[in-house]
């Protein structure tokens, strides 16, 4: 007696998921700097918010590359001189409860206490992300008595990308920091 078998085999095809700034870009953010470009323009890839570099800023610097998941092997950063540099883009003019910052930064020694990160003093805007006085970050929010330089305890290591972000909500702020694939928050419960 003789058996026939039939046996079929189903492809799937799976894409790997959108890089980085793709998934940023998703989530519909006010501003993206992803401060890759050539200078002395750093691109909003969102919309009319270009910022000009200033002072000692130098574009073209080694980025996050492909160590971290998401990014293009090649991407480039922009290297802040610790004195005068900086990123001066357009008002941001916040009026919201709700509000996220994030980013990516490597720091190269032990930073100036109060040196923003990511940070807004002009129009409406008094808000952002900072270094306190042991590197560790800090965040301001309205210029708020329970929101000025409030201290995370989250400190970022020295000469090693770390991710960052400042969830904003009306009772309360999260400030996270991932390295290493460790992601750590810490809660400051007050109004916002």
């Amino acid at each position: 007696m003789m058996t026939s078998a039939t046996s079929s085999v189903a492809m799937l095809t799976v894409s790997p998921p959108p890089p980085y700034f793709s998934r940023v870009l998703s989530a519909n953010p006010l501003a993206f700097w992803r401060l890759n470009d050539s200078g002395p323009t750093a691109a909003d890839a969102v919309g009319t918010r270009d910022g000009t570099g200033q002072g000692g800023l130098a574009f073209g610097a080694a980025g996050v590359g492909g160590t971290f998941f998401g990014f293009e092997s090649n991407n480039l950063a922009a290297q802040f001189n610790g004195t005068d540099s900086s990123v001066a883009v357009p008002a941001l003019n916040l009026n919201t409860t709700n509000f996220t910052f994030t980013g990516w930064v490597k720091r190269n020694g032990s930073q100036t206490g109060w040196s923003g990160i990511v940070f807004c003093r002009s129009g409406a805007t008094t808000a952002g992300v900072h270094f306190g006085t042991a590197n560790e970050l800090r965040y301001t929010w309205n210029d708020g008595a329970n929101t000025y330089n409030w201290n995370s305890g989250l400190t970022v290591s020295d000469n090693q990308w770390t991710f960052f972000a400042l969830v904003i909500e009306p009772t309360r702020a999260v400030m996270y920091r991932g390295t290493n694939a460790t992601l750590r928050s810490a809660t400051n419960n007050v109004t916002h």
